[in-house]
């Protein structure tokens, strides 16, 4: 039953990513799902082959036979490399006979197949975690046509238990693992003892259907051994993969002789939207300049008239000012992701609102939540035109465009103009992953959001939240480890809050900019489900640079558990300063370092793959002065971060996206506040920087 609730909650996951656009995926070079094996790496059935998915592929996968489940989240991190993370059931343990396990897995392709020469590949699985299934390989396949692959390696490990011979690398004998708490590097055993060879043949009938057959040397010691498993009568392993779609694969396997199996393959790719150019309406047409405005208007005339059309394309114009040949304006973009697209809709308007002596566009952009003045942009009226039907346009509009932080601090006209209330009310999902007893829990419910502005720099926001239905507060467990209970005893607030009414957050904000370069934020109040108190952040970006630097202060009281406005007599306090550092290539680093809220002291790295549409895959580890055996079961904190924008979906301008943690164990070791990345200044602020403008500019003139 685990294996279809995981199966149905997987494929709900990925309709919702393709019915929301209501319109299927393309079958193309972005997805590539028959490549998946049982462990959701490049492979045939049980066997790793030396394949690559596409760039940024992100797939699902699950299979079941024997006893045995697996759930497989992978992604192609770069051109060569692969990445899994797996949680799976197997025969033989504590919970109702079975073992509950958590796995990470790496493939890097070391040689393309060439004309002559095979393609070769060398992978480490489940180098993190218990290592129930850990093993290594080398492997080459190749093609003999359009029909036959034939992969073959050797395999250490799992993929060495049968038929086995000395190390041919000289080797001592693979020595047990002394897991402790698990989820820790098994660098001391890779390649050791006994290796063995392993086979595999695939012949594909037509561009759907595939027969598959491979010698696996995984004796499967520890799931035939146990009456939940089965009997291993071969070495052989025999499939049928039918390929509905480049984006969703099935497999039917007969494993070992004696029991049947089956892997569903579902994935999809960043890169590649359903609606890569968008639905919004085409632009306003930039005219020649003997069409333009002649006639004299007053000021006010000309911003009413602009501020309307800019309405129509979701961007609001707080202020104009003109003089001489610039015309300076402030803008607010409620609706583009692509900020490089809002400003060529914003020069397309101004171009056919402004009188024909302005020659020069200042752009400062508003930051809508703090009401700063983030970035400002020079362009020039004739160069914009000039650009647009060129072949180049973008590129040789960039090299005359300026772009730097804005010498304005905040926007403010009069009280009256502020936009004091926005609400809005939307459904929500919370998750809690891999406990053996329900490895799936949520709560979902419904949360009204508000914000409340006194004056332009000073708010009062809140969320309320309200369970509807789920299993969270039916959790069995409790805290873990020797620390002090500062997140793992979350299970509490869940079960006392159960199907009540509950603040999840509600503070007093403060913001300030001292400086062009400088940022600051002060809440004060119910900061988050567990915790109420002050927190202050300040941040440097120079929005020229790739990097910038922050500090992050809070004084912390736990919360009632029943999500109420009482608070516990429990105090905590942490301070992290953070290094930003945005790679050339499309890569984002973040390292924080300092105290956390159980009083240990250590640092966070954490790194993620940004696509210019607006995802975001990455990946994090925490390591404090916290030994493993204290910390508890899982070692230490990590886990895996995806952020997928709607608009992707729909092909409809909105800012907004889904967000997923996925985090192997909630410890208290290395634990922050749980605060989302849009209450961080430096993503607020590195939104309208040089690089991220740049990376979109592709798309000024759409």
């Amino acid at each position: 039953m685990w294996f279809f609730r995981c199966l149905v909650l997987s494929g709900l996951a990925l309709l919702l990513f393709d019915l929301g656009s209501l319109k299927y995926l393309k079958a193309n070079e972005f997805e590539d799902t028959a490549s998946l094996n049982t462990y959701g790496m490049p492979g045939e059935i049980d066997l790793p082959s030396a394949k690559n998915l596409p760039d940024a592929q992100f797939s699902v996968s699950s299979s079941v036979f024997g006893g045995t489940i697996r759930v497989n989240l992978s992604f192609q991190i770069l051109e060569n490399l692969t990445g899994a993370f797996r949680y799976a059931r197997l025969p033989g343990g504590p919970y109702n006979g079975y073992t509950w396990d958590r796995s990470f897995d790496l493939h890097y392709l070391l040689h393309k197949e060439k004309s002559t020469l095979p393609a070769i590949a060398i992978g480490l699985r489940d180098f993190i975690g218990t290592g129930i299934y850990t093993g290594e390989y080398f492997v080459a396949s190749k093609s003999f046509g359009s029909t036959l692959n034939v992969s073959a390696g050797m395999g250490w490990g799992r993929l060495g238990e049968v038929n086995g011979f000395k190390n041919i690398f000289g080797s001592k004998s693979r020595k047990g693992l002394d897991v402790g708490k698990g989820g820790t590097f098994h660098f001391g055993h890779f390649f050791s003892g006994d290796n063995s060879p392993f086979f595999s043949v695939t012949y594909k009938v037509d561009k759907k259907l595939q027969f598959i057959s491979e010698l696996s040397a995984d004796s499967y010691g520890r799931e035939t051994s146990s009456s939940k498993g089965f009997t291993r009568r071969s070495d052989i392993n025999l499939g049928v993969k039918y390929i509905l779609d480049p984006t969703f694969t099935v497999m039917a396997t007969w494993m070992h002789g004696d029991t049947l199996g089956l892997t569903v393959n579902m994935g999809i790719n960043p890169r590649n939207s359903p609606y890569s150019s968008g639905t919004e309406p085409a632009p306003m047409p930039i005219l020649q300049k003997k069409y333009r405005l002649q006639e004299p208007k007053l000021e006010q005339e000309i911003l009413a008239e602009s501020q309307r059309l800019m309405k129509l394309d979701g961007i609001e114009l707080k202020t104009m000012t003109l003089s001489r040949s610039k015309a300076e304006v402030g803008i607010v973009n409620r609706k583009y992701l692509n900020v490089a697209q809002m400003i060529g809709r914003v020069v397309r308007i101004l171009s056919l609102t402004l009188p024909p002596d302005i020659e020069e566009f200042k752009i400062n952009i508003i930051d809508f939540k703090s009401n700063f003045f983030v970035s400002e942009m020079l362009i020039k009226r004739e160069d914009f035109a000039e650009s647009e039907l060129k072949f180049n346009g973008p590129e040789e509009l960039w090299e005359t465009v300026s772009i730097s932080n804005s010498e304005n601090s905040f926007f403010y006209d009069e009280k009256s103009s502020i936009e004091r209330l926005s609400w809005s009310l939307y459904p929500y999902l919370d998750t809690s992953l891999f406990d053996p007893d329900d490895p799936i829990r949520f709560t979902f419910g419904a949360e009204l959001l508000a914000k409340y502005k006194y004056l332009p720099l000073t708010s009062v926001s809140g969320s309320l939240k309200q369970p509807i239905a789920g299993t969270l507060d039916d959790s069995k467990r409790g805290p873990k480890g020797l620390l002090p209970k500062v997140r793992s005893d979350f299970m509490h607030y869940h079960r006392d809050i159960s199907n009540s009414l509950f603040i999840n957050n509600l503070t007093l904000d403060q913001y300030f900019k001292p400086s062009p370069n400088f940022y600051a934020l002060l809440n004060i109040g119910f900061l988050e489900m567990m915790y109420a108190g002050v927190r202050a952040e300040v941040i440097w970006k120079n929005n020229k640079k790739p990097y910038g630097l922050g500090l992050d202060i809070a004084q912390v009281q736990k919360r009632a558990t029943n999500g109420r406005l009482k608070l516990k007599n429990e105090h905590f306090n942490t301070y992290l300063a953070s290094i930003y550092y945005d790679l050339q290539n499309d890569w984002i680093i973040k390292v924080d370092g300092g105290k956390y809220l159980a009083g240990d002291y250590g640092s966070t790295i954490s790194i993620e793959r940004t696509f210019n549409n607006g995802w975001e895959i990455g990946a994090y580890a925490t390591l404090t002065d916290v030994p493993f055996k204290k910390w508890g079961e899982g070692s230490f904190d990590k886990g895996l971060t995806i952020k997928a924008p709607i608009n992707w979906f729909t092909g409809k301008k909105s800012r907004s996206y889904a967000n997923a943690l996925i985090r192997p164990i909630t410890g208290d070791g290395g634990a922050k506040l749980n605060l989302s990345k849009e209450n961080y200044l430096y993503y607020t602020v590195s939104e309208y920087s040089h690089k991220n403008i740049l990376d979109n500019w592709a798309r000024v003139f759409r």
